[in-house]
């Protein structure tokens, strides 16, 4: 398209993806029940089967300020991912670690009548691990915390405040949950097309203190489920 002409071709998909967010928010605008068919309900996924709802939370969000923190993401992270390996594969882990972040919200909420969840924070979270495993040592800032941290040690950071406020109140004000999918499954892929080989011991450490924690946490909570 003309209008992208101008601008870093690795940037351009991430441009597409942010406007499929605000498309899809302004549709919800005009329309509102949009927002009750793409939300994800563990209810509705689990007596009617509406298993779509496990690849449509991304397409719905709280707010312009919501869709807003999720775009930031996708533009400062996406573009990583696709330098490296092209917007297919972009594509493929945000679709990915957005169902990440629905079945470890289906799994680890299996308890609530009827959880509910919203927004691409799922996505966007396993672009960011993704960008991680390509460039562990890219600084990271965070709002209010005046020193950027190497993105290695974010991810492990990320990955265990996820753990433990999924276990606190405030899972009921963000969903933890789909972050932790999110960062879970986007890491996978990534590690995946690395062939899980970790040429420097900063990528071990996101691999087994980041990576590795998220997928023993939910497999445990799952056997717990089992056994109860």
């Amino acid at each position: 398209m003309q209008i992208f002409a101008h601008i870093d071709p690795s940037q351009i998909s991430s441009l597409y993806l942010i406007c499929v967010l605000i498309v899809a928010h302004l549709a919800a605008l005009w329309q509102p029940q949009l927002i009750n068919h793409f939300v994800f309900s563990s209810k509705q996924i689990r007596e009617h089967r509406e298993y779509f709802r496990l690849f449509t939370p991304f397409l719905a969000h709280a707010g312009w300020l919501h869709l807003f923190m999720n775009a930031v993401g996708i533009y400062y992270f996406a573009p990583l991912v696709d330098l490296h390996w092209g917007p297919t594969v972009l594509t493929a882990i945000f679709v990915l670690s957005v169902f990440g972040g629905s079945i470890f919200s289906l799994i680890l909420r299996r308890s609530d009548d009827d959880y509910q969840s919203l927004g691409a924070s799922g996505g966007v979270s396993g672009l960011l691990m993704a960008s991680f495993f390509l460039e562990p040592h890219l600084s990271v800032g965070i709002i209010f915390i005046p020193v950027a941290i190497p993105a290695y040690i974010f991810g492990i950071l990320f990955t265990w405040a996820s753990i433990l406020l999924s276990r606190t109140q405030d899972r009921n004000r963000i969903s933890h949950e789909g972050h932790l999918g999110g960062l879970f499954f986007g890491g996978l892929v990534a590690a995946a097309l690395m062939k899980f080989e970790m040429p420097i011991i900063e990528l071990n450490w996101l691999l087994y203190l980041g990576l590795l924690p998220a997928g023993l946490y939910v497999v445990l909570h799952w056997a717990n489920i089992i056994r109860n």
